[in-house]
């Protein structure tokens, strides 16, 4: 898979968890429980990485996925740190919660294995059908 469509299906699917969470009725202490706050991250971060996937250069595009994979792991590792504890609400996640913070991790884990594994985009691809064979 290529960087780009990597980020292109990583950020609709993050833009639909934050659409889905806003209308999914969840109470607090659910595992799946998201708040505005959380809500409102995941749809920010869904429409930045899917503006990557879709329009920056690709060396920026590895860089970047690198960039948001550190993010995910330092707040999943920072909920790890103060779980069970009275842990704060940073606004755009819920640290107490275990399954917020596994589902950090693993985003994490992904995005930093994508910035690593997956295979470069052509910097300026043509179009198809339109070689510019002049013979």
């Amino acid at each position: 898979m290529k960087i780009g469509q990597f980020l292109l299906w990583g950020g609709l699917l993050l833009l639909a968890w934050g659409v889905v969470s806003w209308f999914v009725p969840f109470d607090e202490g659910d595992d799946f429980y998201t708040d505005a706050g959380s809500s409102t991250f995941y749809l920010v971060i869904g429409l930045l990485v899917t503006w990557m996937g879709a329009t920056w250069n690709p060396e920026l595009r590895r860089i970047w996925t690198l960039y948001v994979g550190v993010v995910f792991l330092v707040v999943a590792v920072a909920g790890f740190i103060v779980f069970d504890q009275d842990a704060p609400n940073l606004g755009f996640t819920n640290l107490e919660n275990p399954t917020d913070n596994l589902i950090n991790l693993g985003l994490g884990v992904l995005f930093l294995l994508a910035a690593k594994f997956t295979k470069p985009d052509a910097v300026y691809p043509e179009p198809p059908g339109t070689s510019m064979n002049f013979h």
